[in-house]
């Protein structure tokens, strides 16, 4: 079973990237953060991951 890809809550999503849980819900409904709804909403680790490389990258240099 190690292929199950890892499934956050909103809460843990919180806590990984060190923010309020309604800055992850406001980024779910912005659509730049993909859930599933699965009872609650639910963020693959690998969206996670795409996400962070892609706000990452498209950082402006200041």
């Amino acid at each position: 079973m190690n292929n199950v890809p890892r499934i956050y809550t909103v809460k843990e999503v919180s806590q990984i990237l060190k923010c309020n849980k309604n800055y992850v819900y406001d980024l779910i409904n912005g659509g730049l953060l993909p859930a599933l709804k699965l009872g609650s909403l639910k963020i693959r680790e690998e969206a996670l991951n795409d996400f962070l490389v892609r706000i990452e990258t498209d950082k402006p240099v200041a």
